[in-house]
């Protein structure tokens, strides 16, 4: 006799509640990059993982909650894979700049895949959010130690808030605009080689 499904959200309960918020993460993944993070509702992200609506609030306050964990997770990934590629580079900060938009333009591009959850509609959703102020103590973290030793070299150097500012920009257009590894670091290269004039910003 075939097993029945059983919905273990009423009834049939996970283990813990960490559990039960993967599971329920998972299906509104699923629902987010099939049929796009505003057409998805949360009746959807409950059928995907079997349980009832009120399931789904018992792990996550709305839809609202599980998009915010969505980013999360996705940032996640990100950073760990500029972490990954910076790691050779803490006496070169300008290489590290370099490693990460061309590291961002692979693990962000829009051809990245299928699942890809930031393509399309899900772009305007997530992005802003993804690299924004949110994101400014990660780009901190990562950079920090690399910006003061290379600003004891360079004391002229500008603000870290500054570079990451720009930084998260071009991870941004280099999403939209991919291409190769090399073409990203000799772009950002001769753009850091630039010695602008004095301006009205240095008065």
């Amino acid at each position: 006799m075939e097993a029945v499904s059983r919905r273990w959200g009423n009834g049939a309960r996970v283990d813990n509640v960490d559990t039960g918020r993967k599971k329920l993460l998972r299906a509104a993944i699923t629902c987010f990059v099939s049929k796009g993070i505003q057409s998805t509702t949360i009746e959807d992200i409950a059928n995907a993982a079997n349980v009832t609506r009120r399931t789904v609030y018992r792990y996550y306050n709305g839809k609202a909650d599980l998009i915010t964990a969505v980013i999360e997770l996705e940032r996640s990934r990100l950073f760990k894979e500029l972490y990954r590629v910076c790691e050779p580079h803490q006496q070169d900060f300008a290489r590290m700049i370099e490693e990460c938009i061309a590291c961002a333009s692979q693990v962000l591009s829009v051809s990245a895949g299928s699942q890809d959850l930031l393509s399309g509609g899900n772009a305007a959703d997530t992005l802003p959010q993804m690299l924004g102020e949110e994101s400014y103590p990660e780009w901190e973290a990562l950079f920090e130690t690399a910006y003061n030793h290379y600003r004891t070299h360079h004391p002229g150097a500008p603000a870290l808030s500054d570079i990451i500012e720009l930084t998260g920009r071009l991870v941004l257009s280099y999403r939209y605009v991919p291409g190769e590894d090399d073409e990203a670091r000799r772009a950002v290269r001769a753009f850091m080689s630039l010695q602008p004039a004095k301006t009205m910003l240095d008065s």
